[in-house]
């Protein structure tokens, strides 16, 4: 997932900004996970 999430956001920086949709918008990256991901980030 973090392969995809790189390839699809370009930087970690970029997908620290993202909103959870558009994490899960990422093919493979539920929902909840987005959220976890976000949430992580932040």
């Amino acid at each position: 997932r973090r392969k995809l999430l790189l390839e699809q956001f370009g930087s970690l920086e970029d997908i620290r900004q993202a909103t959870v949709e558009e994490l899960a918008s990422v093919p493979g990256v539920p929902y909840a996970v987005a959220a976890a991901i976000k949430s992580h980030l932040s």
